[in-house]
């Protein structure tokens, strides 16, 4: 066939496919058959036409659909009928169409025949694909991974839902976001078809507890949709989990006080009793949710930068954290003066005798005006949750001081960095006393390290904020967290992060000594000291805090104190990395280009360091000296000029440079070499 011949061919085929297309779209079965019954050739009918809707909201999308595909999207039974009685062999049922239901994305959605014709609600069209066709009623949707069933249940047809049902449609199909046919009935309001679901056989009751990715379930959308009717009958299955939590820890009973579903609210409340809680259980909750809200989640203080940050996402009407955690304080404190019995309250118990400072020497709310004092009062309401968490899961758990460090970050966004640090101290204290600290222990030391940094950058008058004590106590919790990372390899990122924490509060020092006393100056000197005498080197690369000070081209101008301080109180200046570098040779390798490079600086280190007996012949795993290490020249020259060698030195250096042997000579009357002058032999 010649290339003009196949041109004419192609064109011809694709003019067919798009007047097959047309006439399917149309519903125009007569003008159709007819067509069909004139070609001699193979029938295009799995070719996708590309095309753009006419309805104005998808004016600029693209689909691109094959001709059965469209006669289901427009509900032409008659077309669908004629084509799988006459066609069948022909025709690709689960032929996937694409769809681009939004004008803002470039994505496209997979769907086919059977799919489309269940989201038009086109139940004829549904029946003829499953019967004469034999369509998969288990289809899910390439990118959303909905399925038929679901996409039945968003149209409210409670007859297809069945019809599809007894096909072997599967109930339990979660899509990506882990909805499922009764979440989406429950949210909805399709009271008939909930009743369905559940009453449909024993093995679909499984859905009932299925989360979605919020960790929202049937019965949780049910309440936020305010369906009474529905809530009663999902909440009186056997096989319900009443306790299932969302993200935000939320049970449908506290997303009933949450949203401000009264009557529903009032009817979890009475069926307390049916389900064997004590009302005391209930209160708890709603206390533990409220609070757990008000520490998780966003600073409100923001609102005016960004107004989202008070809102929450979900579909339940956009309620500030604010208004949930005092709806949830409101609705227990409400049934703690609910009679039981005549003039009977349920008091709080284990609340904290004496007030602290910590919490502003605030009391936790007894009574319900008490509460609503405070609800304009963004703080006192965040006070009162860490007070509500404390008394509900003890000063120790792991929530409340997790509680803790999150308020003292709401004062670190708010600029209250001495309340900041206040909070977050009296947190690490705590946390010291469990048995086991959390995994970001070491994180949080640096957290607080952080803060402290940030105190001491401020004017010079704010020194005060940052107390010795608090500088001591938590250089102290460094040193401790450091000796246990050595202990056990494992601890890389903890190490890091402790090491990190370390070299901040070094620097802190020389920014913090000169505005306080001889007393205290002393102290943080014995603390550095302290620090230095065990020569913690990090595991991943045998880096001394020296090390970590001389590293990067910006040491220069940020760490030349801090460089002093720590050979002033002891830092060893001859330890090794792993690759044989000493502190020398990193301040020659990282020492800036001749034009950034502060000659001055350099040599107040470099002298620094000899003063401290670092060795500038030392040769690392490359056989290169500190002088060696440096692509500067007049560093280079800078470290020659400073080299004057000791005879012990040049002595070394003649034993090594001439090679000769002195494994076994004798000195001394008969003893051999000890091990630390072979190895500073072998260091020359």
């Amino acid at each position: 066939m010649s290339e003009t011949s196949y041109s004419k061919l192609v064109q011809s085929t694709a003019s067919l496919t798009n007047e097959i297309f047309n006439l399917c779209r149309n519903g125009l079965l007569e003008q159709l058959e007819t067509l069909l019954n004139t070609v001699k050739t193979s029938l295009p009918l799995n070719e996708r036409v590309t095309f753009r809707p006419t309805d104005l909201l998808l004016l600029f999308t693209t689909h691109s659909l094959t001709s059965l595909i469209i006669a289901s999207q427009n509900g032409h039974a008659n077309i669908i009928e004629f084509l799988l009685k006459n066609y069948r062999s022909q025709i690709d049922v689960e032929k996937e169409g694409t769809i681009n239901f939004d004008i803002l994305s470039s994505e496209d959605y997979n769907l086919t025949a059977l799919w489309i014709a269940t989201t038009g609600n086109h139940f004829e069209c549904v029946r003829l694909l499953v019967e004469l066709g034999n369509a998969n009623v288990n289809y899910c949707t390439t990118n959303t991974k909905v399925s038929v069933l679901q996409a039945a249940t968003q149209t409210g047809n409670l007859e297809m839902i069945k019809y599809l049902k007894e096909k072997g449609g599967s109930l339990e199909v979660q899509n990506s976001d882990g909805f499922t046919p009764l979440m989406v009935a429950s949210l909805c309001g399709y009271k008939e078809i909930v009743q369905y679901l559940l009453s449909s056989n024993e093995d679909s009751l499984v859905t009932l507890n299925l989360q979605e990715k919020d960790g929202r379930s049937a019965l949780h959308f049910a309440v936020i949709s305010d369906q009474l009717e529905i809530v009663k009958l999902i909440n009186e299955s056997k096989y319900v989990d009443k306790q299932l939590k969302d993200k935000e820890g939320f049970t449908a009973l506290v997303t009933a006080a949450v949203t401000g579903n009264d009557l529903i609210f009032d009817y979890f409340i009475e069926q307390h009793n049916a389900d064997g809680r004590a009302l005391v259980q209930i209160i708890e909750e709603l206390e533990l949710a409220g609070s757990s809200c008000g520490v998780i989640g966003k600073n409100e203080d923001q609102e005016e930068a960004d107004d989202d940050d008070d809102r929450s996402d979900d579909s339940d009407g956009m309620i500030s954290n604010s208004e949930k955690v005092y709806r949830c304080f409101l609705y227990a404190m409400k049934l703690r003066f609910t009679s039981v019995a005549a003039d009977e309250t349920i008091e709080k118990v284990n609340l904290r005798s004496i007030p602290i400072d910590i919490y502003e020497n605030r009391r936790e709310c007894k009574t319900v005006d008490e509460l609503e004092a405070i609800i304009g009062d963004k703080n006192a309401l965040r006070l009162e949750c860490l007070l509500v968490l404390e008394r509900l899961l003890g000063e120790l758990s792991i929530e409340h001081i997790d509680a803790l460090y999150k308020q003292s970050n709401v004062y670190a966004e708010q600029k209250k960095f001495r309340r900041c640090l206040q909070m977050c101290m009296y947190a690490r204290r705590l946390e010291e006393r469990r048995k086991e600290p959390s995994q970001s222990y070491s994180q949080r030391l640096l957290y607080i390290a952080v803060i402290m940094s940030t105190i001491v950058q401020r004017p010079a008058n704010t020194m005060e904020e940052l107390e010795s004590n608090d500088y001591l106590e938590l250089f102290n919790a460094v040193i401790g967290e450091l000796k246990k990372n050595q202990a056990d390899e494992g601890r890389v990122q903890m190490e890091l992060e402790t090491f990190q924490a370390a070299m901040s509060l070094i620097w802190i020092a020389t920014k913090l000594l000169p505005f306080k006393s001889k007393d205290e100056q002393e102290s943080i000197l014995q603390i550095i000291r302290k620090l230095n005498r065990y020569n913690f080197q990090s595991t991943v690369d045998k880096s001394s805090f020296l090390h970590f000070s001389l590293c990067g081209e910006s040491f220069v101008d940020l760490f030349d104190e801090t460089i002093q301080l720590l050979l002033q109180c002891g830092a060893s200046p001859n330890l090794f990395d792993f690759n044989g570098n000493t502190p020398l040779h990193y301040l020659a390798a990282f020492s800036p280009d001749s034009e950034n490079c502060n000659l001055y600086k350099v040599r107040t280190i470099l002298d620094e360091l000899v003063k401290a007996g670092g060795h500038m012949d030392y040769r690392n795993t490359a056989g290169k000296i500190p002088a060696e290490c440096s692509l500067n020249k007049n560093v280079q020259d800078l470290f020659r000029r400073q080299q004057q060698l000791c005879l012990k030195c040049l002595c070394a250096r003649v034993i090594k440079g001439r090679k000769v042997s002195y494994d076994g000579v004798a000195v001394n009357g008969g003893s051999t070499l000890s091990k630390d002058l072979k190895r500073f032999i072998e260091l020359h």
